[in-house]
């Protein structure tokens, strides 16, 4: 089936009802060994009389809402043996953040990422592509994150945004003539990062921004810039600035 845009009303009335845990972040650790990421949700479902309606063309509907954070990075799918999916995430105004019909040409199932832009509720919309759709469906919601054998969790694609980091205080060090080995531990939390560094006898932090994809330094320091009022002054959201200083210390 062919993917057509569907209009989804805003949802505000009962929902099936669960939690995303917000998961705080922690130190990467680029030597432990990954294993790969639990789904937060599996659910089964049914679209069955007495479902919500879809007004533009009759099809049933159901709604999953729960809780997420800025920055959280998910794999939502559906997949059903029983009728044609159709798939969507909305925030509590009905803004559109993400939607599938058909994952490809020859499975109509649906899928796809997304990166939550605020805290605050979402609503998962289920959906038949035909008004005569019905039947029992699988829901999946998958954090894009790893963890590894040392309880330390980084997202799938934080794996680039670490190397971007390390290369960024790596280019700056090597730029004052060190040629050795150097150590880089990111703490990240939204687009920011406090990285501690360690080459030689040399240790310190430096304060990163992620702006258009590219990690740059904002402040770079011989001692510790784990200072809430340290990092506001930088630039920093106090919200953001309180959770990187609570990072272990150099």
């Amino acid at each position: 089936m062919s993917s057509k845009q569907k209009f989804i009303p805003l949802v505000s009335a009962t929902v099936i009802g669960f939690s995303l845990v917000p998961i705080a972040p922690h130190w990467i650790d680029t030597v432990a060994a990954q294993t790969p990421p639990q789904p937060l949700l599996q659910e089964q479902g049914m679209l069955e009389e007495g479902d919500k309606v879809l007004a533009d063309d009759d099809s049933l509907y159901d709604v999953h809402q729960f809780e997420g954070r800025a920055g959280q990075s998910l794999s939502i799918s559906v997949e059903s043996e029983d009728f044609d999916t159709y798939l969507l995430l909305s925030d509590v105004n009905g803004n559109v953040l993400g939607e599938s019909d058909d994952i490809d040409p020859e499975n109509t199932n649906s899928a796809f990422t997304v990166e939550l832009t605020e805290d605050g509720t979402y609503n998962i919309i289920i959906n038949g592509y035909e008004a005569s759709d019905r039947g029992r469906y699988n829901l999946t919601v998958t954090p894009l994150e790893i963890v590894t054998s040392e309880g330390t969790i980084v997202t799938s694609e934080g794996t680039d945004d670490l190397t971007a980091i390390e290369s960024a205080i790596a280019d700056t060090i090597r730029q004052d003539g060190y040629e050795g080995q150097i150590d880089v531990r990111p703490y990240m939390v939204s687009n920011y990062a406090l990285a501690t560094y360690a080459y030689g006898e040399v240790a310190g932090q430096a304060l990163l921004k992620q702006e258009n994809g590219q990690w740059t330094i904002v402040s770079r320091d011989g001692g510790s810039l784990q200072d809430v009022n340290m990092l506001v002054e930088l630039g920093v959201p106090r919200e953001i600035a309180e959770e990187l200083a609570i990072g272990p210390d150099i």
